[in-house]
């Protein structure tokens, strides 16, 4: 266990040992282990790595500062009342008040605003009172919540801008919302009120007829479902004058395809000259909307030649003014995001003119005369104009796309780093395992093994018998031939027992020098016996190639088998070891079973009673 009272060491049966503060520093949030009194006993990699990124101090937010000081610190200091919370809620959860709080603060760095959900939670530890506290980021969250805020505020500003009145009403006609012009067209007219319409008293058509209230086209909507587009109505206001209006009604559906309300939208075309003058306002007002938009606009004709534009097309597509208004940019290569290349049919303006539809957010990449690629988001739709038929709406993601090939090439560099890693650590474990002169398992992954199969047939009473072999008059052959033929042997030696088809369970494995051993799992005596004779007998029966001439060497084998009264796998060791010096006192050659009356008090130096197999 560490200072902070947390356990230092996390394991589990199955699994190794992890140390805690590597499990700390693996987590995203920034986490801080208070005491009761507040200070700090150790904090996480992400704790430090943001206070040096704040332009704090590292060492008042490292261990042994006094985090409830630093808070309370930063309240005197700047009087904000989203610190006061922070520290007031701590504080409360050090003194035992609360067991835990959070909030939600803005914690800037001089490059960059930030903001954090800050959480503090009491636990104990061994009678210890701590105080875990953890500061998530939610900048993301927060920035999004800002620009569905700009976004709605541009939304109402393009509303407010547009020079004709649009009103949305429910389905008892009560007007939820209406922008200035419309407030403007219908301002002094009769039976207005504040929040609906009247009773539709004193509307006339221009036939000079009054209108009943189902046949007004905001009613037919909410009534009927029906859609009424560009009727025009005539109203008397209250000074006696009229106003002509240009008046249209959509029916509003809810999920259920049920009339839920209506969108109006009428135009105050009562003189020609007011007529002239208001189109002339909503042009400039368009025209203003239409410069500042920050994507690039064009608007097109029949043939798809430009016939409007706004600055910020010229500087998505990296071509002049000139260029675009005489389509040069059509000579170069188009191609969708996997790639491929795309025709001019197929590009968003020729499909929302010949489909009259909508055709949003297509990649398209754009080859220049120089070579650079450029990458757009371009969205179409048509107008049902008769010099003008699309509106097309160009964003330049070329940054966007750099960013995601990079992190793309990234993640690939990566990915192959850890494989080429997971490739590196399964020939380490096998290294790990493996003996590297015969290729056989070596002695240590040996004993891992038997131990845990001695263990299994121990508690499920279970056969298990090992095999020790030894190669008969070895260092003859080392003195004689040289080493070098001695490893030549021991390799062959091992490649005859491999070749002798063990099970999947057998460990076959070097034991030492020119001893070898056989365990057998699920096998008596008489079972391992057979192994033991077969090996013996493929042993004997093959020549070592060497540079001193052929060499043919035999091997003897102890076989033993676990008894009731085993108590440790070096037991069964022991015995299979006496019966291999007995399989060598008998002549070399030849495999002998230990068999014994009172196994648990052997010792390696008591006689044992051997039954033999030879070749």
């Amino acid at each position: 266990m560490d200072s902070s009272g947390l356990p230092s060491r996390l394991e589990t049966p199955d699994a190794p040992a992890v140390d805690s503060s590597d499990v700390l520093d693996s987590l995203t949030a920034h986490i801080a282990v208070l005491d009761a009194e507040g200070s700090i006993l150790t904090v996480n990699e992400g704790w430090r790595r943001f206070a040096l990124e704040n332009g704090g101090d590292a060492d008042r937010c490292s261990v042994g500062a006094n985090y409830l000081s630093t808070c309370e610190e930063a309240v005197r200091r700047g009087g904000d009342g989203a610190a006061e919370a922070v520290a007031r809620g701590l504080r409360a959860v050090l003194q035992g008040v609360s067991l835990s709080f959070s909030a939600e603060y803005p914690c800037h760095s001089p490059a960059v605003e930030r903001w954090f959900v800050v959480r503090a939670t009491a636990c104990r530890r061994h009678d210890h009172a701590r105080v875990v506290v953890a500061h998530e980021d939610v900048t993301a969250r927060r920035r999004a919540e800002n620009v569905l805020r700009e976004t709605e505020q541009t939304l109402r500003g393009v509303l407010d801008a547009l020079p004709v009145g649009v009103w949305i009403m429910d389905h008892t006609g009560r007007i939820v919302l209406g922008n200035p012009a419309g407030q403007r067209i219908w301002r002094g007219a009769r039976y207005v009120g504040p929040d609906q319409f009247g009773e539709y008293k004193g509307w006339w058509l221009d036939t000079g007829e009054p209108i009943a209230p189902d046949d007004w086209a905001a009613a037919r909507a909410i009534s009927r479902g029906e859609t009424s587009l560009d009727e025009e109505i005539e109203i008397e206001c209250f000074d006696g004058t009229r106003k002509l209006i240009l008046n249209s009604a959509i029916p509003l559906l809810d999920a259920r395809g049920q009339v839920s309300g209506a969108i109006i939208v009428n135009q105050d075309v009562t003189a020609r000259k007011q007529a002239e003058a208001a189109l002339r306002a909503s042009e400039e007002k368009w025209r203003t909307l239409f410069t500042i938009l920050p994507v690039g606009v064009a608007i097109l004709d029949e043939e798809r030649r430009i016939v409007e534009m706004n600055a910020e097309l010229e500087k998505a597509t990296a071509t002049s003014r000139e260029d675009l208004a005489a389509g040069t940019y059509r000579k170069r290569r188009y191609l969708r995001a996997d790639g491929t290349p795309l025709g001019p049919d197929e590009f968003p303006s020729a499909q929302a003119i010949r489909e009259q539809r909508v055709v949003h957010g297509m990649e398209i990449g754009t080859v220049k005369e120089d070579g650079e690629m450029l990458w757009a988001s371009v969205s179409a739709a048509p107008l049902p104009l008769p010099d003008t038929r699309a509106v097309v709406v160009t964003t330049d993601i070329t940054h966007q796309k750099q960013v995601e090939l990079a992190l793309r090439e990234a993640n690939e560099e990566s990915d192959a780093a850890n494989a080429a890693l997971q490739e590196v650590l399964e020939q380490e474990k096998v290294l790990a395992r493996t003996d590297v002169l015969t290729g056989v398992a070596n002695r240590r992954y040996f004993f891992d093994l038997a131990s845990q199969q001695f263990a299994v047939a121990q508690r499920y009473a279970r056969s298990l018998s090992v095999v020790l072999f030894d190669v008969d008059r070895f260092k003859r052959v080392n003195d004689e031939l040289g080493h070098h033929v001695g490893d030549q042997v021991l390799k062959d030696v091992a490649r005859a027992a491999a070749r002798e088809h063990l099970r999947h369970a057998d460990t076959f494995a070097r034991y030492g020098g020119e001893e070898f051993v056989l365990l057998l799992p699920d096998s008596d005596a008489k079972q391992a016996m057979v192994v033991a004779e077969r090996i013996r007998a493929a042993i004997a029966a093959q020549a070592t190639e060497t540079d001193k001439g052929p060499v043919s060497v035999t091997v003897s084998a102890g076989i033993a088998t676990i008894l009731p009264g085993d108590d440790a796998l070096e037991r069964l060791l022991q015995r299979a070891d006496q019966a291999l010096y007995a399989a060598k006192a008998a002549g070399r050659n030849r495999a002998v079973i230990f068999t014994s009356s009172d196994a648990n008090g052997l010792t390696p130096g008591e006689g044992a009673r051997v039954s033999s197999s030879t070749g």
